[in-house]
């Protein structure tokens, strides 16, 4: 009879180590973890449901988007925009990506925190560029700020942080160094 708790017989082994474990994001560890529970679905409707997640989730960082920009800071004539959040560094990479393909003069840091980790992105928009933002020269500063390191190009960049408590005491000094990048 079905409709009680799940309770297994017998713990599955994981078909990656643990090391390997440590390094995915919360989806892939659920992925590769529940798939060896649910057993009575394909390897194919997984990864369907999974690329359904994924859509989801990209749908809901655009409506995060429109939401971002009610924010925006003046610094010189570019919008910053700078945000803490629950969110793994995919999700970041594609919410920087909806933000710098959005408008030209935003330069934009996003703190994400996945449990226990911490990631920093920033994106320049190509006029930002032009004005002298550069997003690696930003992460590797405010990643090293929160006991972390990062890097990138001058349009996009990421670090990890393990300061993640730190993150909301940064802001004035993330204005302050974009603010030294764009009035040079």
């Amino acid at each position: 009879e079905d409709g009680g708790l799940f309770v297994p017989v017998s713990i599955p082994k994981l078909d990656v180590s643990l090391n390997e474990l440590k390094d995915m994001s919360y989806q892939e560890t659920a992925y590769a973890v529940m798939k060896q529970f649910l057993t009575d679905f394909t390897e194919e409707e997984l990864k369907e449901k999974e690329r359904t997640i994924e859509a989801l989730n990209a749908k809901i960082a655009g409506g995060q988007v429109e939401d971002l920009f009610k924010n925006t800071i003046e610094v010189g004539s570019m919008k910053l925009i700078f945000a803490k959040m629950e969110a793994a560094s995919e999700e970041l990479r594609t919410l920087g990506d909806q933000v710098k393909s959005r408008a030209n003069d935003v330069v934009a840091v996003f703190a994400g925190v996945d449990g226990a980790k911490g990631t920093v992105l920033a994106v320049c928009g190509s006029d930002a560029v032009k004005a002298g933002a550069h997003a690696g020269k930003l992460v590797k500063e405010i990643t090293a700020m929160l006991g972390g390191k990062g890097g990138g190009r001058p349009d996009s960049a990421m670090g990890g942080i393990s300061d993640i408590a730190g993150i909301d005491g940064i802001k004035d000094k993330v204005i302050e160094l974009v603010s030294a990048q764009v009035n040079k």
